[in-house]
């Protein structure tokens, strides 16, 4: 991931009138351009290609939480004991 988005990701990590903005952007045929335009607005310069995946690399959980503002609860495959 480039080292301005992952910044611009940071950002949106402590802002939560940016974390807001783009957690809104749920159309993904123009969530890459939105994200930024909104980056921007922030003093960010990132094109709508930094928003895409290169190959087979997704962000991470992480990542996405930071961006969403959600929360990752890790689960465990647990057998009950008989």
């Amino acid at each position: 991931m480039n080292e301005n988005v992952k910044k611009f990701l940071e950002e949106a990590e402590k802002n939560e009138e940016l974390k807001a903005k783009l957690a809104a952007l749920t159309d993904k045929e123009t969530a890459a351009e939105k994200a930024a335009a909104i980056a921007k607005e922030y003093g960010f310069d990132l094109k709508p290609e930094d928003f895409q995946p290169k190959g087979d690399v997704d962000l991470s959980d992480e990542e996405l939480t930071r961006v969403a503002g959600g929360f990752y609860m890790a689960t465990a495959n647990i057998t009950p004991i008989s």
